[in-house]
């Protein structure tokens, strides 16, 4: 009996060593893959970095896209403005016949002044509307001048 006593105890000791052993084996384990935690977090720290200076570079160069595009947007409308003023210039000479007729027509030289007051006031107002709209809504008032 003391021997079956003494072979248990003997077991149960190893039994022990090895929990013991497959303790600190386990611990060596955790603290192997604390240290790779430890890893992946500061580069997941460096990675978080990087897509917010790639989403600021990102944002600078869309802004200075649509800076771009605002300038070439007026650049072109500009263009287009002066090709209408020119038109619009052309057509006006096309007029002057008609206006030197009219102005033939007319022999009340009283007349003559208040239709010449009259256009003044039209073209007055005509630029003045044109500088306070848009370039595009100018445009259109161009176009619509020019097609009548």
């Amino acid at each position: 009996m003391e021997q079956k006593l003494s072979e248990l105890s003997s077991l149960y000791n190893e039994l022990l060593e090895m929990c013991e052993d497959s303790q600190i084996a386990s611990q060596d384990q955790l603290e192997e893959i604390r240290k790779l935690l430890e890893k992946a977090r500061g580069r997941k720290e460096v990675i978080e970095k990087e897509k917010v200076d790639l989403d600021n570079q990102w944002s600078q160069v869309s802004r200075r896209r649509e800076e771009l595009l605002n300038k070439y947007k007026d650049v072109s409308s500009s263009a287009v403005v002066d090709r209408f003023c020119v038109e619009g210039l052309k057509k006006m000479m096309e007029k002057i016949p008609v206006i030197m007729d009219l102005s033939r027509n007319l022999t009340n030289p009283l007349l003559l002044s208040v239709e010449l007051v009259k256009g003044l006031v039209f073209l007055i107002k005509l630029i003045d509307d044109f500088k306070n709209k848009k370039a595009s809504e100018s445009n259109l008032e161009i176009r619509k001048f020019l097609s009548e």
